[in-house]
This record gives C-alpha cells, sequence and structure tokens, in this order.
C-alpha cells in the first residue's frame, strides 16, 4: 500500500475517515441557511431567464368583454456563472502532522471563505444593476400619480442630487427619501446596505450610548434579523465591509438579486472541480463551487453617496 492511502494522522483517522467528516462539514454548508443571499436574492434554475416588468394595473371590465394580451415587457437574461475555489493544501505531511481537529478546522475556515465569496458576488451584482439613467430595458409603467421615462435613474451621486437642493439632511432622512424611489413604482423597501460608518450615523442620530443591533451582512444568521433593532422605514438596517463611507443601498422586499448555482461547493480534486474519488484524492484537494448572480430588475434598488450629513 502507497503511503498516500496509509493512516497518516496522530489520532488513527484515516484518510477514509477525513474524507467521510469533510464531506458531511461540507454538505451542512450547502444545506444551511445562507441569510444574506435569501436576504436581498432568490435562486433561479436557468443561468438564462426570463424577466417580467410593466404595468399590471387591473382595469375594469365590461361584461363579458374578452381578454387582452398584456402590455408586460419582457427581457430573457442570462447570469455569467463562474468557478469559484479554494485549496485546502492538505499535503501528506500536513495529515500527518495534524490532528483530526486541524484538518476539520481548515476545512471549516475553507467555508467560512465560500461564504464570504458568495456575498460579494451577490453584492457586486446589486452594485452593477442599480438603473443609471442610461436606460433600462422595458417601458416604465407610470404608478400612481408618478410618471417615468426610460432614462430614469436610481442612482444618486451625493445628497444634493438626491433631494434636489444644497441642505444638508441627516442620514435617517437620505434612507426615507431613497425609499421613497422604490415606492414611486409600488415597490416596499425590505434592506439597507451601508458601512459601519454609515450605520454610526444612524446611532448618533437617535440616542447617544443607545443598545442598537445593526447586524453584519456578512456573517447574518436569523437571529440577527430578528433581533435587528434598527428599520427605517420598514427596512431592516445591515452594515457590510464591501461598502466604506457614506454610499448606501436600499432594497426592495421582492428578493431583486437572482442567484444560480451550477454546482454547490465541493470537495474537487482540482481546481476544475474533478469530484474527489477516493481518499488519496483529499492531498492536495480543493473547495470548488459554479454560481453567479444578476440584478433582474434595475429599478428595485437605489444606490446613494450622502456627502452632505446634518
Amino acid at each position: 500500500m502507497s503511503r498516500r492511502n496509509q493512516i497518516l494522522t496522530k489520532d488513527d483517522v484515516s484518510l477514509t475517515d477525513l474524507m467521510n467528516q469533510t464531506f458531511g462539514v461540507v454538505d451542512a454548508f450547502n444545506d444551511s441557511e445562507h441569510i444574506f443571499r435569501g436576504l436581498v436574492g432568490q435562486d433561479v434554475d436557468e443561468d438564462r431567464f426570463t424577466s417580467v416588468a410593466g404595468d399590471m394595473k387591473w382595469d375594469e371590465l365590461a361584461e363579458l368583454e374578452p381578454s387582452e394580451n398584456s402590455d408586460l415587457d419582457e427581457s430573457v437574461m442570462a447570469i455569467r456563472v463562474k468557478e469559484y475555489g479554494k485549496s485546502l493544501a492538505m499535503s501528506p505531511a500536513y495529515i500527518e502532522d495534524s490532528t483530526e481537529q486541524s484538518v476539520m478546522q481548515r476545512v471549516q475556515k475553507m467555508l467560512r471563505g465560500a461564504l464570504d465569496k458568495e456575498n460579494e458576488v451577490i453584492f457586486e451584482s446589486l452594485k452593477a444593476g442599480v438603473a443609471d439613467g442610461s436606460g433600462v430595458w422595458y417601458d416604465i409603467p407610470n404608478y400612481g400619480n408618478y410618471s417615468f421615462d426610460d432614462n430614469h435613474s436610481h442612482t444618486f451621486a451625493d445628497t444634493n442630487a438626491l433631494f434636489g437642493d444644497a441642505e444638508a439632511h441627516s442620514a435617517t432622512r437620505h434612507v426615507r427619501m431613497a425609499s421613497m424611489d422604490l415606492r414611486h413604482h409600488g415597490k416596499r423597501p425590505g434592506v439597507v446596505i451601508c458601512s459601519s460608518e454609515f450605520a454610526m450615523s444612524f446611532v448618533d442620530e437617535l440616542a447617544y450610548d443607545a443598545g442598537y443591533h445593526i447586524p453584519d451582512a456578512g456573517g447574518l444568521r436569523e437571529s440577527d434579523l430578528q433581533e435587528a433593532t434598527m428599520k427605517i422605514d420598514g427596512a431592516s438596517v445591515v452594515q457590510t465591509p464591501y461598502l466604506t463611507g457614506n454610499t448606501f443601498y436600499v432594497v426592495s422586499d421582492e428578493q431583486p438579486v437572482y442567484v444560480h448555482e451550477k454546482r454547490p461547493v465541493t470537495i474537487s480534486q482540482d481546481s476544475n472541480g474533478t469530484p474527489v474519488a477516493n481518499p488519496a484524492d483529499m492531498m492536495g484537494a480543493y473547495g470548488t463551487a459554479r454560481y453567479g448572480a444578476r440584478l433582474a430588475d434595475p429599478l428595485a434598488a437605489v444606490e446613494v453617496t450622502a456627502d452632505n450629513l446634518a
């Protein structure tokens, strides 16, 4: 028997046992609820999908009036799926010199990195998809007493652009004004994503030394959202290291980021995703995944840089 297939750890745990335990940890990770992904995104089965937008306002129908074709606009969009991975860097010497606990800690650290990358991909797709005034792919329907042209923008480079005046405004008022842009289309704000610096502005406004809980988007748990005490205009505030300064996003509650997962996190022989087939493949193995994300509706989020805070 080659050395690659021998028992190699101090605790006499075989490579087969390590492989099975690693697979179990990875399966538990894939089956767990990814809170940030569920907060702003939803899973779709295909990397090409039809995004539907337009006017669904009901009309008064005359008796026996036949149905008419809808005036909804449809656009076939594609999610760009990419491969992501990280080497576990487990050489024969490392396994031989390490305890079972040490090996599992390395696997857990790799999975934390996988979650960080997933959150980053989802957030970057959100940032890239917000309407910026260059035109959207469908005719924006009027809503209530509000009317729009196709160059309507949800991106505001400064406080003046958001409010239309040169005055300073509070952080909370910035969020409320941004939320109005969602409500003008019949959408409801669901989450405010901001930097830790901007999150401090909310707390400073409301009360000195108060016990507010603003969870971090990167490590969200279900309990964090339940315990979140900072809500503005119905939207929960979360902070993220993917933002700095006073730029923030208000995202609608319809989970507008579509996520397509071709392959969940898998333990592979190499960076190409070749499956681990036997215990010896664990040495030099990678954690890999294939997925992509895209903001399906450019009007389902608002981006603001608040440069003039009161």
